[in-house]
């Protein structure tokens, strides 16, 4: 569902609902400084239609082509925060401030690009919003039903749940998780963002059930706000993994694999 304030929406709240992150609010700021310095909306349009035609594909005409008085600086910095693409655009609140007053930026430590939180050296994954930072060696499976660390154990050391023979496992592929393992140990519980990222808000505290058992896995989704998916379908019912097939939680895909750890004898 699209939802936002018509005139201050982002491009991508029209493109993309469910992957909508703080750079939204950026543009948002951007659409609100441009009135206060111009007088004028930053999108055109008479009707609905051909306003959210303007969102997503004309740029505003830059400030001081408006209003001769204002500094190039900060007009060069309004239209930084009204970028179509949310990667152009300021990192964060903070940076705009520096440009609007002048002031070149500095150098800074190490940020995620996706939530701007600042990032521990060698990091892989942003301890804000779970985004992969850096390629390189996959990190060490995590389990699925606690989020701890396991590696090949038998046993999680978390929540000591055991892990079957056969052993499941997913490999996301795309969005905040993208090179994220997990393995599913046996057992039926609920797992959400604590499992995966903390401060992920595309993610519910309470997504999907799984249920492992005899060499299967079940999955159902808990009534989340972006929905769980199996091969393409919403699992509003339980619905078993096959091997190599999309699993999708919100905007993160992840593919299944099984394979046996049985004795070969």
């Amino acid at each position: 569902m699209v939802l936002g304030t018509l005139g201050f929406m982002a491009p991508e709240q029209l493109r993309s609902p469910g992957s909508v992150d703080p750079r939204a609010d950026l543009y948002a700021l951007g659409a609100l400084t441009y009135v206060m310095l111009t007088g004028c909306p930053a999108v055109k349009g008479a009707t609905t239609k051909e306003i959210l035609a303007s969102i997503e594909h004309e740029a505003p005409v830059p400030p001081r082509q408006i209003d001769p008085s204002i500094p190039e600086h900060v007009s060069q910095a309004c239209m930084h925060l009204l970028a179509k693409d949310p990667n152009a655009r300021f990192r964060s609140a903070a940076e705009f401030a520096q440009a609007i007053q002048g002031i070149p930026p500095a150098a800074t430590a190490a940020a995620c690009p996706k939530c701007n939180a600042p990032t521990r050296p060698n990091a892989r994954y942003c301890s804000g919003c779970g985004t992969r930072l850096a390629e390189g060696q996959p990190e060490s499976p995590r389990c699925l039903a606690c989020g701890t660390l396991v590696g090949d154990a038998n046993t999680c050391p978390g929540c000591n749940r055991t892990f079957s023979p056969d052993d499941h496992r997913l490999q996301f592929t795309s969005g905040t998780l993208a090179g994220m393992v997990v393995r599913i140990p046996q057992g039926i519980y609920v797992v959400g963002r604590e499992q995966f990222a903390s401060r992920d808000q595309q993610i519910s505290r309470s997504h999907f059930y799984a249920a492992c058992h005899n060499g299967s896995v079940l999955i159902q989704d808990a009534g989340s706000v972006n929905r769980t998916f199996v091969g393409g379908q919403f699992a509003g019912l339980p619905v078993p993994l096959v091997a190599n097939q999309e699993f999708r939680v919100a905007a993160c895909a992840a593919t299944y694999t099984l394979r046996s750890r049985r004795p070969s004898w």
